[in-house]
């Protein structure tokens, strides 16, 4: 798992307990790959990307009925330039179409526990 700077620099809350887990993951060696495999097996295309460092970006898929969902896991491979892969670590299907729902209202306080600035949305 990878670790941010702030997890290093702070632990989590006494309740956070750390928990190792067996399940398997369904990789191929691009996002591109990725999206082509999600879009025609599932009809999911990727609604939310988030850059968590250069080597790890986190990604959502949903199809048009939200009735599935895919979180993929993309990275650099440890020890090469330019190979990634990309990985399906979970993989649901909501039959009421609540695959993904934003919450209706989202404030951000402008800083959170005192660290950084956040924004009012």
């Amino acid at each position: 798992m990878s670790q941010t700077q702030a997890e290093t620099d702070r632990p989590p809350p006494p309740d956070v307990t750390e928990q190792h887990v067996n399940f398997s993951i369904h990789c191929v060696k691009t996002f591109s790959r990725m999206m082509t495999v999600l879009e025609e097996y599932y009809g999911e295309k990727p609604i939310v990307l988030s850059e968590q460092s250069n080597e790890i970006v986190l990604s959502f898929f949903v199809n048009s009925t939200l009735t599935s969902s895919s979180l993929v896991v993309t990275r650099h491979v440890a020890g090469t330039v330019n190979d990634i892969e990309s990985c399906i670590v979970w993989k649901g299907n909501s039959p009421d179409g609540r695959s993904f729902m934003i919450p209706p209202e989202v404030n951000f306080p402008t800083t959170f526990n005192g660290i950084g600035k956040g924004t009012n949305t």
